[in-house]
């Protein structure tokens, strides 16, 4: 029976050890001979012995080059709990990883199982000191908080850039703690973050493509942020879940931004949506493409006094009726000037609008070409008092396009209580 192929790495690794003993036999055979006619002086050795040696050399060089790289991918834990530390401390990834020993820059496919895990009650900046290129795997935050000391456990990231293979995400914590990924990354196609309740993920580092590959980010689990303005993956951000995504800005199409340089946002899953955590002016050209599930609500809100234009169109690629909803939070004097088409996927299919959230905030809706054919609500039923202020240049008619859609209903407020609630 023939006998099963070997894995490519062991047969270079067979082949290479075959030569180097090979290689040892025939320049013993040749140094005796020699030493015999030259008594042990091996100046006196010829071209062809030298070259043997070489050779030897050579093979013992590339069959421990060989078998490094073979023995690169593993798990790797940073246990900040092993260690003592008085308060922040710092550390390297090549000392403080367990089994980091093992070289971290080799190929990606070699690397692509090189698992960090994070965990312990320390608060850590840990730096990684490998020299490029580091292939990483998936990154786990498994950290909690300190009861005895009061520490947060609150792991930083920094040092060197890695290229990153798979995801990232943050395990569910009992008291809040928060993370931050400060070293810059390039993404290897689609990566998925994902930050479990009460364990935040802060993004502080340049995001880019790693190298043609398209880098993309999708958004799940609960709430993080992404701040670095100078972002340049190209493929966009998709959010997926309950999940609310901080930013600073929304940015430009084509231009590095918080979500890259993509000209889409897109919507896919629960809940959720994206905050602005700015107070300056802006104006956005990226389209909203509105893909949640079935009667999902998109949030998009102003934590601040941000006023922010958008350019881009608002549009459904798949069936489906959904909600857009723009909000205010606390004290925000935020307002959303929406200058592009609010539509649908197509007749069958209905878009709503709502003003709402925690705090006040302004809408103007200034395209007389919207074709949305759900109704718009202002406010919720909330008993707290607020302000929601809708805008429009014109109403329109009743089934057809207008700034305030086609369906030419306007709700004030929930089903409920709508005590202390002024609507403009």
């Amino acid at each position: 029976m023939r006998p099963p192929c070997a894995h490519p790495s062991g047969l270079l690794l067979r082949a290479f050890e075959q030569l180097a003993l090979f290689s040892s036999k025939i320049c013993a055979t040749k140094s005796s001979s020699r030493a015999r006619a030259h008594r042990g002086t091996p100046s006196n050795f010829s071209a062809s012995g030298r070259a043997c040696w070489t050779l030897l050399v050579a093979s013992v060089v590339l069959f421990l080059g060989i078998s490094g790289q073979a023995q690169a991918a593993g798990n790797f834990t940073w246990n900040s709990t092993l260690t003592t530390y008085s308060g922040n401390m710092s550390g390297n990834w090549s000392t403080s990883l367990v089994n980091a020993t093992v070289a971290m820059n080799a190929t990606s496919a070699a690397a692509a199982t090189n698992d960090l895990t994070f965990t312990g009650n320390n608060s850590i900046t840990a730096n990684n000191t490998f020299a490029a290129p580091v292939y990483v795997g998936n990154i786990t935050f498994s950290n909690t908080g300190n009861a005895t000391t009061g520490t947060l456990g609150n792991f930083t990231l920094g040092g060197n850039s890695i290229i990153l293979l798979g995801n990232i995400t943050s395990t569910a914590g009992t008291t809040a703690i928060g993370d931050t990924i400060s070293l810059n990354i390039s993404l290897n196609g689609t990566r998925t973050i994902t930050a479990n309740s009460n364990h935040i993920l802060t993004l502080s580092g340049v995001i880019s493509n790693n190298g043609s590959n398209v880098g993309a980010i999708t958004a799940a689990g609960s709430n993080w942020y992404i701040t670095n303005v100078n972002n340049s993956f190209t493929g966009g951000l998709i959010q997926n879940g309950a999940t609310n995504v901080y930013i600073p800005s929304f940015g430009s199409a084509g231009s590095n931004s918080a979500l890259g340089t993509s000209a889409n946002v897109t919507f896919t899953g629960g809940s959720g949506g994206l905050r602005l955590t700015s107070n300056t002016t802006e104006t956005t050209d990226k389209t909203f493409i509105l893909n949640t599930n079935n009667a999902i609500t998109t949030s998009l809100t102003i934590d601040g006094s941000q006023s922010l234009t958008m350019t881009g169109n608002f549009v459904s690629t798949t069936a489906g009726n959904r909600t857009l909803s723009f909000q205010g939070t606390g004290s925000s004097t935020g307002s959303f000037i929406v200058n592009g088409t609010i539509s649908e996927f197509n007749s069958g299919n209905t878009t709503s609008i709502t003003l709402a959230g925690s705090g006040p905030v302004t809408v103007s809706l200034n395209n007389s070409n919207n074709s949305f054919s759900g109704p718009i609500t202002i406010g919720n039923s909330s008993t707290a008092s607020k302000s929601w202020t809708l805008q429009t240049g014109n109403f329109g008619m009743t089934g057809s396009n207008s700034a305030l859609g086609k369906n030419g209903t306007i709700y004030l407020g929930g089903s409920t209580s709508n005590t202390g609630h002024t609507y403009t």
